[in-house]
């Protein structure tokens, strides 16, 4: 598969499905405080794009910090 940009949603979903046989899980050996996320979004017919970062406390998931970007 050709990995140049950009990918049409077909040629994501495969590198997905391909890069998921990598995934190796194995047990955490430290302690685990912290809990981070993000996510990006655009509108297809915009230049606006949004990202979204949260950092979460473990194990009570409280927000420790986040951030917005347009």
């Amino acid at each position: 598969m050709d990995r140049s940009f950009p990918f049409s949603p077909r040629d994501a979903i495969e590198l997905q499905k391909e890069l998921r046989e990598s995934i190796q899980l194995t047990p955490f050996k430290k302690k685990i405080s912290y809990i981070g996320g993000c996510d990006v979004s655009m509108n297809l017919y915009s230049n606006h794009v949004f990202a979204g970062f949260v950092v979460l406390g473990y194990p009570d998931f409280k927000m420790v910090d986040h951030a917005v970007v347009e």
